[in-house]
């Protein structure tokens, strides 16, 4: 009887669990793959991609030797004194620096701007536009400080103005690029200028900046310490892209094409549990018989004989009825397994009943009690009549 019992609860595998949990896994993943095929796996995206375009200013000069210069040479940053130095050479140098692959090309003129009292302003060309190819080009012009005093003069003479004897005066290069940068098109212009100012018969440095005039690109103007020298604009290029769609939810952002793949192998894995569990459930013919001994094997007596009683038995509906007719006289179920065919009999006083579970007799899902014929009911009920009586 302990083996029957072991035997019997081997079989009695949680089967409504087991399908509960693959429904909702199954739904589940359903719900997931919806959600991750209704949106695209990617998404539109501007790169950007930075450049800079960079000019760095320095002048020089031969003066006489002396106790103001005593190695006959001036340099980037060093005083001026008009008295000794007349001639000022400048070296300009550009430069583009990208962050990606880039084919450029430009223009460069130098331009010398004079500026007065009351906004006056007049610019002269140092060096006529020349053309370049590549990411960088220098230019060399020389700046004739004592013409420069002159034409203020002769301006302070026609304005009848004293105060332009005291003025400004910057280099300017105007450097137009236009090329391609990581696969996009530039056209941007940079006017960078270093600024000097003219009074007491010096020359001081005033400072520098940039004058942006940009096509094409995004820029802005840079400054520091070392502006004056070394002025410098910053721009972008965007190249369309595409990024990775996510999906955020309770704090994580996984990819869509990540959830395409988790929906896809879950549903394939649903799919798998339903055939186990179909498989498990045919290979149950007597599942029935697991519940009620289950429910009842403190009742049931296993025998190894056969069910040839030498007369016919009475069938009851349901194993409800052979229960109550054993608990009524107080006599065990004896339980035979032949076959396919489990055979639950109640011996009462030389009246045999009998319950039979087939295969065919399988109920999957809810337990509940096949009705009977009205023939087989009333011998049923005239059984149990019979019984009282005794």
């Amino acid at each position: 009887m302990k083996r029957q019992r072991e035997t019997d609860a081997a079989h009695s595998f949680n089967f409504g669990a087991f399908a509960t949990a693959s429904a909702v896994a199954a739904a589940v993943f359903l719900v997931l793959a919806v959600v991750a095929f209704i949106r695209p796996t990617h998404r539109p995206k501007n790169l950007k991609t930075p450049y800079t375009l960079r000019v760095t200013f320095g002048y020089s000069a031969r003066v006489p030797a002396g106790p103001v210069y005593p190695n006959g040479r001036i340099g980037t940053n060093d005083p001026i004194f008009l008295s000794i130095v007349h001639y000022l050479n400048f070296h300009i140098t550009y430069r583009f620096e990208g962050a990606a692959p880039s084919t450029t090309a430009g223009t460069e003129k130098v331009l010398l701007k004079l500026m007065g009292p009351n906004s006056w302003s007049r610019s002269f060309v140092l060096a006529p536009e020349t053309r370049f190819v590549g990411s960088h080009t220098s230019t060399d012009v020389t700046l004739d400080l004592t013409q420069q005093q002159s034409i203020m003069a002769q301006i302070a003479k026609l304005t009848a103005n004293s105060t332009f004897g005291s003025f400004s005066f910057a280099v300017q290069p105007v450097v137009r690029v236009v090329g391609r940068l990581a696969g996009q098109p530039i056209d941007t212009t940079f006017r960078p200028g270093l600024s000097f100012q003219v009074a007491g018969g010096e020359v001081q440095i005033m400072g520098g900046g940039a004058t942006p005039a940009v096509g094409g690109a995004s820029s802005s103007n840079s400054t520091s310490p070392q502006a004056n020298f070394t002025p410098s604009q910053s721009g972008t290029v965007s190249t369309p892209a595409a990024a990775a769609n996510t999906l955020s939810a309770f704090g994580v952002s996984p990819e869509v094409s990540l959830l395409r793949w988790i929906a896809v192998l879950g549903l394939l894995a649903s799919a798998a549990g339903a055939a186990i569990f179909h498989a498990l459930k045919r290979s149950e013919p007597f599942e029935e018989s697991v519940r009620i001994q289950r429910q009842h094997g403190h009742l049931i007596v296993p025998i190894v004989a056969g069910e040839d009683l030498g007369w016919p038995p009475v069938d009851v509906p349901n194993i409800k009825a052979l229960v109550r007719l054993a608990e009524s006289g107080q006599r065990l179920i004896l339980h035979n397994r032949s076959g396919d065919i489990d055979t639950y009999m109640v011996n009462d006083e030389g009246t045999v009943y009998r319950y039979q579970v087939r295969s065919s007799k399988v109920v999957w899902g809810e337990w509940t009690d096949a009705p009977l014929p009205v023939d087989q009911a009333a011998q049923a009920a005239e059984a149990a009549h019979s019984a009282e009586a005794a």
